[in-house]
């Protein structure tokens, strides 16, 4: 699709944070409170958009194992024929 081959570094960081910042956008109110409420465990940080680092880390995390488990995959094609 996008005909460029991306590192696991690269891929799952950013997916992982497009998701949550998707999830974010979608569920602001409902994480407000949320992160109120689990202050204590947040000490002070109560931005929902936080989840954004953490899609971020948690993205490199699954796809560093995914990719030691599975691999890389096939390589991205040269030119692609429409």
């Amino acid at each position: 699709m996008l005909k460029f081959g991306m590192p696991f570094w690269v891929r799952g960081p950013v997916f992982g944070a497009w998701f949550n910042l998707v999830l974010a956008f979608l569920m602001y109110e409902k994480l407000s409170v949320l992160m109120q409420e689990l202050g204590g465990a947040f000490s002070g940080v109560t931005s929902p958009f936080w989840i954004v680092l953490e899609g971020a880390v948690l993205g490199l995390v699954i796809d560093a194992v995914a990719t030691k488990i599975a691999g890389e995959g096939m390589p991205a094609p040269e030119s692609a024929s429409r």
